[in-house]
C-alpha cells in the first residue's frame, strides 16, 4: 500500500502504526523530511485483516487516519 503525505515545512516526523487496541505495532518512517509531497510503501503482508490507526507526528502537528486491511 502506498501512503502519501504532504508537509508544509521541513522537520522530524514519525509515522507509527497501532492496532485496534491502541498498541504500537511499528514505526513505519522516522526522521528528518523536507517540505513537499512524499510517499512510501507499507508492506502489510505480515498483518491480518482488521482496523489499524496510522499516526503522523511532527514537532508542530499530529494527524491520525484509520486504515482497514481486507484480505
Amino acid at each position: 500500500t502506498t501512503i502519501g503525505f504532504e508537509l508544509n515545512k521541513a522537520g522530524v516526523i514519525n509515522f507509527t502504526l497501532y492496532d485496534s487496541q491502541g498498541r504500537l505495532l511499528e514505526t513505519l518512517r522516522s526522521g528528518f523530511t523536507q517540505s513537499g509531497a512524499h510517499s512510501f510503501l507499507w508492506n502489510a503482508a505480515d498483518y491480518p485483516s482488521g482496523q489499524y490507526l496510522l499516526q503522523l507526528s511532527s514537532s508542530s502537528n499530529r494527524k491520525s487516519q484509520t486504515l482497514i486491511l481486507v484480505r
